[in-house]
């Protein structure tokens, strides 16, 4: 909802449905749990400022409830989280299992609303905001709708990704493929740093080189190993001089990101202590 702010600001009694394309670009190291996705598809259904807003709200909630019943979702796994006692009311008279929880409320610092969280088999599907008390953001993951459809216990199990991959290159594989599309490279700033975060990502698993090469963006695997072997040969030769400052210092002095930074101090630590080491080349 960050791009319709002005939307929910201004509200024109308007309606929108969407489908964003998101690259995740924090808590990578959720990667890999069967959840969570570097690239995934969130589908958007939006209200802006309806005059009632009780009948607004409860017409999300049927709109949930016609996405569950055509999918054939069978009801009975499904687990509804509202925060508001009316809105608890709606989804039992339903027919959904409501856990009650208070806490349910989404807010980025500005905006905020009541949030209804759908779950099920204990994954989140998807959302329902009652923004600002007047408007109805209705949410949902289309990877993990495709994981309830198919049956599976893990999202990237599923049609949409190659299974005869490890579980976090089958993912990370689909979004750097879409990097590449975009000419989004590996860099240091904006798009072009979470390219490279999550390049990195991949580079921390055990993943063989035949594997990798099989790749369009594989070029972009070879060059960013030469740059970071590069940055840490350097910020060795400069780590020890100024071991007692911490990653920040190396980060803007030295361009050094923070998994180099863990690499070069490991090289001078020595059962806890820091210990001067001499550096080759």
């Amino acid at each position: 909802m960050q791009n319709l702010k002005n939307n929910f600001e201004y509200p024109d009694d308007s309606k929108l449905a969407t489908l964003q394309t998101c690259i995740r670009t924090n808590d990578l190291s959720l990667l890999g749990d069967g959840t969570h996705l570097s690239l995934f598809h969130m589908l958007g259904n939006f209200t802006f400022g309806k005059p009632d807003a009780s009948l607004h709200y409860r017409d999300a909630c049927m709109l949930w409830d016609e996405i569950v019943r055509t999918l054939k979702i069978p009801i009975d796994n499904v687990h509804v989280h509202p925060s508001q006692d009316g809105h608890r009311i709606l989804w039992e008279n339903l027919g959904y299992q409501v856990v009650f929880d208070e806490e349910c409320v989404w807010s980025d610092g500005i905006f905020k609303g009541y949030c209804c969280e759908l779950y099920s088999n204990g994954i989140e599907i998807g959302n329902l905001v009652n923004t600002f008390g007047y408007a109805v953001d209705v949410g949902f993951g289309f990877e993990r709708i495709h994981m309830i459809l198919d049956n599976k216990s893990r999202v990237d199990e599923t049609s949409l990704f190659d299974v005869t991959l490890p579980p976090i290159l089958r993912d990370i594989s689909r979004t750097m493929q879409v990097l590449w599309e975009a000419g989004i490279l590996p860099g240091w700033k904006g798009r072009n740093q979470v390219c490279r975060n999550l390049l990195r990502a991949l580079m921390r698993e055990s993943i063989e080189e035949a594997v990798l090469s099989k790749f369009d963006w594989y070029p972009w695997v070879v060059s960013d190993r030469e740059a970071k072997q590069n940055k840490v040969k350097m910020g060795k030769r400069v780590f020890y001089r100024h071991r007692n400052k911490g990653f920040e210092f190396f980060q803007r002095t030295y361009g050094i990101s923070y998994d180099e930074y863990c690499e070069i101090k490991e090289f001078f630590t020595e059962n806890g202590e820091i210990v001067r080491r001499t550096i080759d080349g």
